[in-house]
């Protein structure tokens, strides 16, 4: 079986040995070799599962609620999708939309994957959790679960046009069942213009509850955020918002330094500010595309990149026959040499996976000196 248990270190120990390590060699190899693509392709570990495209929310940065998603998977074609991703070598299965809470089906799609011995994952806005779709989800064997809060009460609802107590409810429910033992839990924040005031009360909520925090960072090329407001209206851009931006990653660093909450390596809190200037960052290798397939809820397979459309469709094609295809092959090779407009949409398995950051974050880690002069220069 695949599932890993135990302390939470030594499950650390385990991804990183089995997992990371493995990416850093062969990104860096063929970063500098590129001639050894073709002849040692990375397979895929990892898959994100729109379950359906539909959302009850109405964040303003996100394109799935402006429109209704028909037709989409039945519960035996995802069943099916997931058993054909086992046998690609998947080892991860992460549910997600649009809102996959809205899927009624959605603990059975969890269970045939814990069957499996694959570890699951939900990303979820969290407004339709209640005490009895946590439990079912539990029993089907669910492993872990972001949460998305991108501010606390007037500024959550600002930025999601929904009531802020049944988020915090559901918040209370996570971090009962962390505590409990019985499901490993995160805060995600979307980091943009809208949000750049709105970290410290979200810390203050995660301190309260004991919730660990990662950052996510504004899209706005893959297709559900590649909206003008992304691109005008929400990028961090001008010099105020930037010194803004600076003093946001400050904080974060602070309060990793106290041995707070924030699961964010220094390296990419780092990168925030790089992303913002470039978001197509050439010169680092897309590590995520490598290891990652992503199917939506009409069972198109996007490879390892939203931005760089489909190449295939699980109601046409097998997914050994698509993963075979020349024309995905060659995508994932545009992929890693970062033939596309960038994104931020995994980047953090990416930056796990290039040797250069890796190192520096082990001199970032072990010098306040280089943090100081890094972090400190909004002052």
């Amino acid at each position: 079986m695949l599932r890993k248990s135990g302390p939470r270190w030594l499950i650390r120990a385990q991804t990183l040995m089995g997992y990371h390590l493995p990416n850093v060699v062969r990104t860096e190899l063929l970063r500098r070799l590129p001639a050894l693509y073709s002849a040692w392709p990375m397979r895929p570990l990892y898959a994100g599962l729109n379950v359906t495209e539909n959302c009850n929310m109405q964040c303003i940065m996100c394109n799935s609620w402006r429109a209704t998603s028909r037709e989409e998977l039945t519960t035996k074609e995802w069943q099916d999708a997931i058993r054909q991703l086992r046998r690609a070598g998947v080892r991860y299965v992460g549910f997600a939309g649009g809102e996959p809470l809205l899927r009624k089906d959605l603990p059975e799609l969890v269970a045939q994957a814990h069957r499996l011995g694959m570890h699951t994952e939900l990303t979820t806005s969290g407004y339709l959790l209640d005490e009895a779709r946590l439990q079912a989800l539990l029993a089907a064997g669910l492993d872990s679960a972001v949460i998305s809060i991108d501010g606390v009460g007037a500024q959550y609802e600002a930025i999601r046009h929904r009531e802020w107590p049944r988020v915090e409810q559901a918040c209370e429910l996570l971090a009962r069942s962390r505590r409990e033992g019985t499901l490993q839990v995160v805060i995600g924040f979307v980091l943009m213009k809208p949000t750049l005031d709105h970290l410290e009360g979200v810390q203050a909520l995660c301190a309260r509850l004991d919730l660990p925090l990662v950052i996510s960072l504004l899209d706005a090329s893959t297709y559900l955020f590649a909206l003008e407001e992304n691109t005008n209206g929400f990028w961090i851009r001008d010099e105020a918002d930037r010194r803004k931006l600076a003093a946001v990653q400050a904080s974060l660093v602070q309060e990793k330094e106290r041995g707070g909450l924030v699961r964010d390596d220094f390296s990419v809190i780092e990168w925030f500010g790089k992303y913002f200037q470039d978001p197509r960052q050439a010169a680092l290798p897309c590590g995520v595309s490598q290891t990652r397939i992503l199917i939506d809820g009409h069972g198109m397979v996007f490879g390892g990149c939203w931005a760089l459309g489909s190449y295939g469709c699980l109601r046409q094609q097998s997914l050994r026959e698509i993963l075979g295809s020349a024309g995905y092959r060659e995508a994932h090779r545009k992929m890693f040499a970062k033939q596309c407009p960038g994104c931020s949409c995994g980047y953090k398995v990416t930056l796990k996976s290039s040797l250069p950051t890796q190192m520096r974050e082990l001199r970032l880690r072990w010098s306040k000196r280089l943090r100081d002069q890094v972090f400190n220069h909004h002052d």
